[in-house]
């Protein structure tokens, strides 16, 4: 276990907190031979055709499990699929570690993967350009079109569909969780929005003059910062990690792209978190300790850390993987984009044999509660059960725990509509009425969903940056140089690397999409 312990938080950020998208590429679809037309009738009856069952293998994204009950589930699944649409499912679990190149080993070998996580370490945009995904555009069933709405255009390349999203509430609100327990204990005041620096200060000065132990924050080796930016409002158009390809800020209501790190917002995060590093609020040695912001909450180096806010990493799933009872302070309000949308997407492999029965079951699975139970959580009674007094939460059964659990005690893969299927303690009723302020309905949706950036025509540039990115970027945004002396230099080296040609290039496309909507 202690060998996979270090990708628990970045996997778990990753899925649930934001799409850490690291600098991946979209060129064209290469043709998979899906994309046939097909008529696709929800609950077929088996039989009638004379066909045999189909088998689909469903990818299970995981930390590292064997699950010993795989077989039971699994015989339980096909009593629903096979009256239903005349499928057997054989789920496949496959550890984080693997899931970047597990496709890609899959097809080349001919492996039977027919349902996959297009999106959890590359882009559906990556794989469509690799032919490793099938075009479904022809497919899709109507209720999965209404379902998905908008944000069926996050999976859709040059008009076709390649990907369909695995959550249908993806906006991520940026905050400050912080250990709600310390902050009594201390009569520390934290606001319920941070809207300016001074908000941080007063916090921090609070912290520092009370005497406890923590810092007020960590700001972890570089990587955590550069997924909100500390809640700087703008779409990073699919590269959220280096940022790269420009940003677009104020998305909902912009669509020029910009060198964020040219911009003064930058500029002055980066002197704060220098100032923060000089008046003891900060973690001193985040940047080499190998702890994540979230490990700092939990092993007590810190009072809280920035995060992303979704409905997979809400406050009860962060106080949950730390221990600590947790509170949030809100820096930006739920964004909905391309990059978000696209964290956890399904697609189909593109050496899969019928294309148009994964998609029969992608429509059960999203229009059969029980059926989405079961994937997610196993069977009643025996891997988990109802919580007395709740209608919808779940907790595991007595004298069992995610580690012993004979299924799913590990499983960071999403199953169904969030909106019907049960969820964990500590979660409670109340979750399900925050669920819309996450989609379509409550989010800000950036006016660039949908658009995906093709970097064939700039990838040396690109890699210049990112490589410009790595160097300089990590040690400016935890506050461990002068911004004054180091981004000057910085900004020149990404300009010499290339970036104003990336940019230069993004916005043509981008341009050009608009204009065809």
């Amino acid at each position: 276990m202690k060998q996979f312990k270090k990708y628990l938080p970045v996997a778990m950020i990753l899925i649930f907190a934001v799409a850490l998208l690291a600098g991946c590429s979209s060129g064209k679809p290469k043709e998979t031979g899906g994309g046939s037309k097909a008529e696709v009738t929800k609950g077929a009856e088996p039989g009638t055709s004379g066909e045999e069952p189909y088998e689909i293998a469903v990818e299970v994204v995981n930390i590292y499990q064997d699950y010993a009950d795989l077989a039971e589930v699994e015989a339980a699944i096909n009593e629903i699929t096979l009256p239903a649409i005349n499928c057997s499912i054989k789920l496949k679990p496959v550890p984080i570690p693997e899931q970047g190149t597990k496709l890609s080993l899959a097809v080349a070998a001919n492996e039977k993967l027919d349902l996959v996580n297009a999106g959890l370490l590359s882009t559906p945009g990556t794989l469509a350009g690799e032919g490793l995904l099938t075009d479904i555009t022809d497919y899709l069933t109507p209720a999965l079109k209404e379902l998905a709405g908008d944000l069926l255009s996050a999976g859709t390349i040059n008009g076709r569909v390649y990907s369909y999203p695995c959550i249908l509430y993806p906006g991520q609100e940026a905050a400050f969780i912080y250990d709600k327990d310390l902050a009594d204990q201390y009569n520390i005041t934290v606001p319920d929005t941070i809207s300016s620096i001074e908000d941080w200060n007063k916090i921090f000065e609070q912290i520092k003059a009370s005497g406890m132990s923590p810092y007020g924050i960590s700001l972890g080796d570089g990587g955590g910062a550069s997924i909100t930016e500390f809640g700087a409002n703008f779409d990073a158009l699919g590269d959220n990690n280096s940022l790269s390809y420009g940003v677009v800020v104020d998305p909902a209501n912009n669509t020029t792209i910009t060198n964020w790190y040219e911009s003064q917002e930058f500029y002055d995060m980066c002197k704060d978190h220098y100032d923060w590093m000089q008046n003891g609020y900060c973690v001193p040695d985040s940047l080499t300790n190998g702890y994540t912001t979230i490990d700092s909450i939990t092993n007590g180096q810190s009072f809280g850390a920035t995060s992303s806010i979704g409905i997979g990493s809400n406050l009860a799933y962060w106080s949950n993987l730390t221990g600590k009872n947790l509170a949030k302070a809100v820096i930006r309000d739920a964004l909905l984009t391309t990059g978000y949308t696209n964290t956890q997407a399904w697609g189909v492999a593109s050496n899969c044999e019928k294309p148009e029965k994964v998609i029969q079951f992608l429509d059960l699975l999203f229009t059969n509660t029980d059926l989405a139970n079961l994937i997610n959580y196993g069977i009643e009674g025996k891997h988990y059960v109802k919580l007395e007094g709740t209608q919808n939460i779940i907790t595991y059964p007595e004298g069992t725990n995610s580690s012993t659990v004979g299924y799913a005690g590990d499983m960071i893969q999403w199953f169904g509509d969030t909106k019907k299927v049960f969820q964990r303690t500590p979660n409670t009723d109340e979750f399900f009425a925050t669920i819309d302020n996450y989609g379509l309905a409550g989010a800000t949706k950036s006016n660039c969903l949908g658009y995906t950036f093709d970097t064939a025509n700039v990838t040396t540039q690109l890699t210049a940056v990112q490589n410009v990115v790595n160097e300089y970027k990590a040690t400016l945004t935890t506050g461990n140089v002068n911004p004054e002396e180091a981004v000057p230099g910085f900004i020149q080296a990404l300009k010499d690397a290339g970036i104003d040609e990336i940019i230069k290039e993004n916005q043509s496309q981008l341009d050009a999409w608009l204009a065809a909507k």
